[in-house]
Parts: C-alpha cells; sequence; structure tokens
C-alpha cells in the first residue's frame, strides 16, 4: 500500500514530472494521422509467430500512444494547456484500505462507492458521480473488492461515501467555463480525512481541492485551488459588482 504525506501536494507533483516528461514537439494531427497508418500497416503484416517479438510490442505500444493522442487531438486538447493528471494518485489509500482522494462530479457534491443487496441476494456495485469515467472507476477497483467482502459478511448493502464541502472560487470558475469547451466532463479531486461507512449523513469534508478534465480516456490538471469561505466569497462578488 502506498503511503502519502500529503496527496493533494504528491498529485501536483507528478503532474508536473508527466508534463516535464511529455516530447516538447508535439506532433499534429496530420502528423500522428499519418504514422498511424503506417503503423498499422505494419502490425497487421505480422504472422503470428512473430507476435511475442521484442519488436512487436514495440510496435503495439506505439500504435496505442498513437492512438490514444489522436483521439487527443481530435477532441481540440491543446496538450501543451493541461499538465497530465496521473490516475495512479487515486489508488492511494489510507490504514483501512478507503480512498485518500475522491472525485466530485461538479452537478452533485457527493462521492460514494457501494456494494447493493438485491432482494433477491445478489450483489452489484455502484458508485456516484454517474456515469463515471472507466479511466478512473478503475482505480477503485480494490475498493469494490473491500466494500464487498464487507457486505457479503453482513449481509447488507455497504456505502463508502463523503460529501464536498467547501466553495468554489472565481477564478477557478472561470477556468471550468473555458476547460468545459475541451473536455467531455470535469470532477474535483479532493482528499478525504474521514469516511462515512454507512447509510446515514456523511460526514462533510473540507478540502483543498482540485479541478481534473476528462477526455479521451485520459485525465488532465486544469487547477488547484483553496476552496473559499462564506466571508471570502461574498466579499469576491462585492468587489467584482463594483469594478463591473
Amino acid at each position: 500500500m502506498t503511503t502519502v504525506r500529503n496527496p493533494i501536494e504528491k498529485a501536483i507533483e507528478l503532474s508536473d514530472a508527466l508534463s516535464a516528461a511529455a516530447p516538447k514537439n508535439s506532433m499534429d494531427l496530420e502528423e500522428v494521422s499519418a504514422e498511424l497508418k503506417y503503423v498499422r500497416k505494419a502490425y497487421g503484416s505480422l504472422l503470428p509467430v512473430e507476435m511475442q517479438s521484442t519488436e512487436a510490442k514495440a510496435m503495439a505500444a506505439r500504435k496505442r500512444e498513437l492512438n490514444a493522442r489522436s483521439r487527443i487531438l481530435r477532441a481540440g486538447i491543446n496538450l501543451r494547456d493541461y499538465p497530465p493528471f496521473d490516475p495512479e494518485c487515486l489508488t492511494w489509500r489510507n490504514a483501512k484500505g478507503y480512498p485518500r482522494l475522491a472525485v466530485f462530479g461538479l452537478d452533485h457534491p457527493i462521492f460514494e462507492l457501494s456494494i447493493l443487496l438485491s432482494s433477491w441476494g445478489s450483489y452489484r456495485q455502484g458508485h456516484w458521480p454517474w456515469p463515471m469515467p472507466r479511466v478512473i472507476k478503475m482505480q477503485y477497483k480494490d475498493v469494490f473488492a473491500l466494500l464487498r467482502g464487507m457486505a457479503k459478511k453482513e449481509r447488507k448493502s455497504i456505502r463508502l461515501r463523503a460529501t464536498f464541502d467547501g466553495l468554489i472560487p472565481a477564478d477557478v470558475k472561470q477556468e471550468i467555463k473555458v476547460a468545459e469547451k475541451q473536455f467531455k466532463s470535469l470532477f474535483i479531486v479532493g482528499e478525504v480525512s474521514k469516511w462515512e461507512l454507512k447509510k446515514s449523513a456523511p460526514i462533510r469534508q473540507r478540502v483543498d481541492p482540485l479541478l481534473i478534465g476528462h477526455q479521451a480516456d485520459r485525465l488532465w490538471l486544469i487547477a488547484a485551488f483553496d476552496t473559499t469561505t462564506l466571508e471570502k466569497y461574498i466579499e469576491a462578488y462585492a468587489v467584482s459588482r463594483d469594478s463591473a
């Protein structure tokens, strides 16, 4: 189990490292499409006996990378605008095996992972926000397994839930408006220090979160910010109104 003292700061560090490691001479869509066509043709010409060779594996990896880059470019995302967000950050756990980081949708303050027991005795997996991109959901598969074990042992539905409790600063809301034009969906990533493992009201979390975007099965870091108190929120609103 990965032990991380400050998961938000560490997530930002990883994003910076991924951004620094990214190739500086980003290819445009035409170049990516041309190379992808060549690689697909070369890979398709391989015989079954060649498929386990080092060269074939490298070719397959390059094809996957070009496919991903093509989807990103077709979505209109400028790779220089936002650093990548490493989904591995979502696999960090506390001593109980619960997530250190939760992912909140902009349309609802709840993050929940659950195993639900039906009236006929079967168990199904649930989560909120809904829908949850596969690249996010798969990072919590160990937590779903943990909850399933609890549900079967106790013969009841188990819900692990956190509630976002904070106000998003005005400048970050402006970034959201810009990012909404480029990304399929946006999420807030926040640290959860204490989870509620029952059906009753969850414990509310005041966090200093991250804003991330999802597109083409990849995640991107858009902004890091401190949640705003009501007093600061009202003060900022008054300033913006007076300057209008």
